[in-house]
């Protein structure tokens, strides 16, 4: 998909640099007024008309109406953008505008409805139009003569942006376009009715000669392909604001142009250059820089296509722990998982505690009846072990160690995952290899992350199971992913919406789907594996609280998370563009289901699976 506003970036180089010519043919001793200025515009429209013979689509009575309005909107719009600039100084009105413009379009596309610009966007948003107020504080300016012109541009600027991306949304680019620059170019007829405007017109191109002719229409075609790309870019992007938010970058352009010309002692553009002027305009231009980065780089992962459903893999995380805490038969539940849910991977989580029960004896049996059941069903499975693993307290160490030094529960830690890893790396169902769950990150009743001993952990297991390969998990918010990224073969994230938090309470992260993506190209950058595998590998379906979720009520869970919300964090995470995802809170669905009657969880899961 075409990305609207690296057009939009493109289209204000262009804009950007007619712009300046044209304050110069402006300000030229034959230059026109603005009037004829537009009338041309206007005029050389007509071109663009053309293009409602490809691909034209019959539009309705209504959308000829609004055509023909977003048409004659247009043309006041810059008839009002050259009466500021002819008023003053590029920089004084070009900022103006620039400021205005964007402000105003949001605020109308606010109260048509809209979709609503992201957290991203509106600090993107918020540095490009603030870089224009920025360019403005830079220099005294006329408010009497620029002011009215430049308000009534913005205006009408918002205002034709918005009915453009009405039309759009009626009919397809080529009429919509067509249609608009038909009605402009009749509005500029139209402007031949009025006798005094017709003499100015005329006295005009009478007194301007074959260089300045030869310049004007040169650079219209400049100035006719940025608009035209400005259009392209409204039709792609919901949120048109963004768009007029781009303009930021044109006034950056004029003002390296004029300060160019000013130093080539080309002063008629009225713009001044000095000291702490100077620094503030170079401040606005990095804040323009830096916030089309900003819009461009999450467009560009908002762009990216999602991946066929043949090829995304949905699974869930099974813990026994926490079926045993809703007081569930974990053998009855998995079992319902894999018939009911048909998850394409089942992640389960395994205990050091339950297993290694003293120094010499393990107890496998409840991993054992997990991988034969799901080995039978057909079903990959994912193995995490280690000491810390799924669920509170999230690591879970032997009693009978807790009063061994550090070394020695290492040393012990090293044995029991290579026991496992033996144990359990014929299996045929057997995916991925998870040997401790977030080792780096600060979280549970856990000693500080040693990234010693995952070393060491890691180079057992592989001398165990050089096959099978290994799963690295991290937080997906504050987790840095590149310790455990570049040691694993596979990174899995975790991804959590509405959480719990001890400074804030209870928050839903501000985050961006894109933010997931972006992280992963780069870590991988880092870490010198360009194909390196992410994946979803714990998407939060369950609510968090600072209480366990058995221990509060049925209606304090929902009302904590929503099955609204449940839907709503699945599109979340289809929206990062990975293809592989495991639900975090099968257990809870299951009780809800089989205890409460509450099917509405389960019943969303099932239809994830199912691809709808």
């Amino acid at each position: 998909m075409t990305n609207g506003i690296f057009i939009a970036i493109l289209a204000q180089i262009f804009l950007g640099v007619s712009i300046v010519v044209d304050k110069y043919i402006l300000h030229a001793k034959e230059g026109r007024k603005p009037i004829s200025y537009v009338f041309w515009i206007g005029i050389l429209n007509i071109f663009g008309g053309l293009l409602l013979l490809y691909k034209f689509q019959t539009p309705s009575l209504m959308l000829v109406g609004l055509s023909a309005l977003a048409g004659f909107i247009f043309l006041l719009s810059i008839l009002f953008y050259y009466k500021a600039i002819y008023a003053g100084a590029i920089s004084e009105s070009a900022p103006v505008i620039g400021g205005l413009a964007p402000i105003a379009t949001y605020c109308l596309e606010s109260l048509i409805g809209f979709s609503e610009i992201d957290m991203v966007e509106k600090i993107a948003f918020g540095m490009l139009v603030f870089s224009g107020f920025l360019f403005l504080s830079a220099q005294k300016v006329n408010f009497k003569k620029v002011l009215p012109w430049a308000i009534l541009a913005s205006v009408f600027t918002a205002l034709a942006t918005v009915l453009e991306k009405m039309v759009f949304s009626e009919t397809n680019f080529t009429t919509g376009f067509g249609m608009m620059k038909l009605f402009s170019f009749v509005a500029a007829l139209g402007l031949l009715l009025i006798p005094k405007i017709k003499a100015q017109i005329f006295s005009d191109s009478k007194n301007t000669s074959a260089k300045h002719g030869i310049q004007y229409f040169a650079n219209r075609a400049l100035a006719a392909t940025g608009s035209f790309l400005i259009f392209y870019a409204v039709s792609l992007e919901s949120r048109p604001a963004l768009i007029e938010a781009a303009a930021g970058l044109r006034y950056a352009i004029i003002f390296g142009l004029a300060y160019v010309l000013y130093r080539r002692n080309h002063k008629q553009l009225g713009d001044k250059f000095s000291g702490w002027t100077f620094t503030i305009k170079i401040i606005a231009t990095l804040l323009i820089v830096t916030g089309l980065g900003i819009l461009s780089v999450q467009h560009y992962y908002l762009s990216k296509p999602f991946p066929p459903r043949e090829n995304t893999s949905w699974g869930i995380t099974f813990s026994t722990k926490m079926a045993e805490n809703f007081s569930l038969d974990s053998k009855t539940t998995l079992q319902a998982i894999v018939d009911d849910l048909k998850p394409e991977v089942v992640r389960i989580a395994t205990y050091w505690d339950e297993i290694q029960t003293s120094e010499t004896e393990y107890d496998f049996s409840k991993v054992d009846w997990q991988m034969d059941m799901l080995r039978d069903s057909g079903v990959p499975t994912i193995l995490t072990y280690g000491r810390k693993t799924p669920r509170w307290p999230e690591c879970h160490v032997p009693t009978w160690l807790k009063d061994k030094s550090t070394e020695e529960i290492n040393s012990e830690l090293i044995k029991y995952v290579s026991i496992f890893t033996e144990r359990y790396k014929n299996y045929s169902n057997l995916k991925y290899l998870q040997v401790e769950n977030e080792p780096f990150l600060i979280f549970g009743v856990c000693p500080q992350p040693d990234a010693d001993l995952v070393d060491r952990e890691l180079l057992a297991v592989r001398k165990m199971d050089s096959i099978h390969p290994i799963l690295g998990t991290d937080g997906g918010e504050f987790g840095d992913w590149y310790r455990i990224a570049k040691r694993a073969d596979i990174f899995g994230t975790t991804l959590y919406r509405k959480v719990n938090t001890d400074l804030f309470g209870r928050i839903t992260y501000p985050i961006v789907p894109e933010f997931y993506p972006l992280k992963a190209d780069i870590v991988r950058l880092f870490t010198g594996k360009p194909d390196q595998k992410f994946i979803v590998a714990e998407l939060g379906l369950e609510p968090w609280t600072k209480k366990q979720i058995y221990e509060i009520s049925v209606a304090e869970q929902v009302a904590l998370f929503s099955p609204e919300e449940f839907k709503g964090n699945i599109e979340y995470a289809r929206q990062t563009k990975f293809d592989e995802f495991y639900l975090w809170g099968v257990e809870w669905w299951y009780w809800l289901k089989t205890t409460k009657n509450f099917t509405d969880y389960w019943d969303i899961a099932k239809d994830t699976m199912e691809g709808e």
